[in-house]
């Protein structure tokens, strides 16, 4: 189960392949998504790099923005559930 939340957490992060992006898409104005969108569609590679860097080169014991936005969404997805 926390496997499969961790995934949902993780599927939750607004970059364009995820699902996040399209909720993030819902929430912002069209104008501030659409440059978003296009500055993601030409920079992914690089913030793909930054992400797998941020998640590996640190340790299991260093400071990861987005070991910690995955962590956050993760609890945040395990109160729902389990209420």
């Amino acid at each position: 189960i926390e496997f499969n939340i961790l995934l949902a957490a993780f599927n939750l992060i607004p970059l364009p392949p995820l699902d996040g992006s399209k909720i993030l898409n819902l929430l912002l104005p069209n104008h501030i998504f659409y440059r978003f969108h296009n500055f993601m569609q030409q920079n992914l590679g690089y913030i793909i790099l930054l992400i797998f860097l941020d998640l590996n080169v640190l340790g299991p014991h260093g400071y990861s923005i987005f070991r910690n936005i995955i962590q956050i969404l993760t609890i945040a997805i395990k109160s729902i559930v389990l209420i």
